[in-house]
């Protein structure tokens, strides 16, 4: 078998070369042996158990296989599921043919080359009949990237949601995209925004203050700029609409929903989760997710308790958060967990496969350990918001 990769680099074996030092010589030894891991879907962390290297290996590794083609990655709440593509299986495939004694010779269609990157990339392709590029960052909806647009499945909200998003170009507001309707097969079309999306192990600029300030001031805009937003008599919401209804809420502020461009978040994505709500509602989870809030035994990123106070109360700084809701911050930020948890389980009770996943992946206990470490340090992290907190 040849994988367009370039000339000189045939899979069948020669001499004593068996077909899986060819493959190997083409993907790179790690990313070889993630390929043939991936007859199931495994996360990043089993992969690195599986291979005996970390995280952040794995991480670059699968990288550069989804841009080429072999496999997609999709998020399952925080968990990252990686997952083997046609072109991946027919790898495997044509690797068995050669290790069985067969001479057997595939070649993929020619498509422009994309590189691999790192010490074991070469220039792999993605096949022309893989038109749709798979996004991460979500873990309930398929979404794929067709040039310039994004395609996802629709909801009885989505018409409501794309109001608020022509509101928002109509207002000047350019932090989310814009919408186009929808397309043959019944899915939305939305504007592609250039940038790159953090996943975990996040990286060094997403925990930074500057991120901290920057996504804080980027939701009050966001927030401003829904004011006027009036929606219609037959609106649908994802989420029902929560008293008082001051703004329209995103619903779901976090990394994996926040557009980079270079170190600095210019928009947010997925505006799936959007509801009429008090603002407080909706900075409570955004603390929770960038400060972070979490548990000392949070696997993905935690912080001492004084840390997250201090950033806690930059975050309340930036966005300009007045007395009342200073004091009602964290506990607001214990309930939005507590919302979640139900949640999940709802959707699960209601037949959805996703959230199921979700919590036999245990992240329903993870929501739970963190909402009960924010309780408990509840005095060190309103004592941060609250001293000498500006005059109304």
């Amino acid at each position: 078998m040849t994988f367009p990769a370039g000339p000189g680099l045939p899979l069948t074996p020669t001499g004593s070369q068996i077909a899986d030092e060819a493959l190997a010589g083409v993907l790179g030894r790690t990313r070889f042996n993630i390929e043939l891991r991936l007859a199931k879907e495994h996360t990043t962390s089993e992969l690195a158990r599986l291979l005996g290297v970390s995280n952040a290996t794995v991480s670059a590794h699968t990288t550069g296989l989804r841009s080429a083609g072999p496999i997609t990655t999709v998020r399952a709440g925080r968990a990252v599921l990686h997952q083997r593509l046609a072109v991946g299986a027919l790898l495997v495939q044509s690797r068995e043919v050669l290790n069985k004694g067969a001479v057997s010779v595939v070649r993929c269609p020619p498509t422009t080359a994309v590189p691999l990157g790192g010490p074991e990339g070469v220039p792999m392709t993605t096949p022309e009949h893989l038109g749709e590029e798979v996004l991460t960052g979500g873990g309930v909806n398929h979404v794929v990237r067709i040039g310039s647009t994004v395609r996802r499945p629709v909801g009885p909200w989505t018409r409501t949601v794309h109001a608020l998003l022509d509101h928002l170009r109509l207002v000047g507001f350019t932090g989310a995209p814009r919408a186009h309707g929808f397309d043959t097969e019944g899915r939305e079309v939305l504007e592609f925004l250039p940038g790159h999306v953090a996943d975990h192990p996040l990286a060094d600029h997403v925990r930074s203050d500057a991120t901290l300030c920057a996504v804080t001031q980027l939701l009050r805009e966001y927030h401003d700029a829904t004011v006027g937003f009036v929606p219609g008599a037959d609106a649908d919401w994802y989420f029902p609409g929560r008293e008082p209804a001051e703004v329209i809420c995103h619903g779901d502020v976090a990394p994996y929903n926040c557009v980079f461009r270079g170190s600095r978040p210019s928009a947010f994505i997925d505006f799936d989760t959007a509801h009429p709500g008090p603002r407080i509602w909706d900075l409570a989870y955004a603390a929770y997710r960038f400060v972070p809030l979490t548990d000392p035994d949070n696997g993905d990123v935690t912080l001492p308790v004084e840390e997250q106070a201090r950033r806690l109360r930059l975050l309340a700084d930036a966005y300009g958060l007045g007395v009342d809701d200073r004091a009602a911050l964290t506990t607001t930020a214990r309930d939005r967990l507590e919302h979640l948890v139900r949640h999940m389980h709802a959707q699960a009770g209601a037949g959805s496969t996703a959230f199921a996943g979700h919590i036999a992946a245990g992240h329903d206990s993870l929501y739970r350990t963190d909402a009960a470490h924010i309780t408990r340090h509840a005095t060190t992290l309103s004592t941060a918001l609250m001293r000498d907190c500006p005059a109304p």
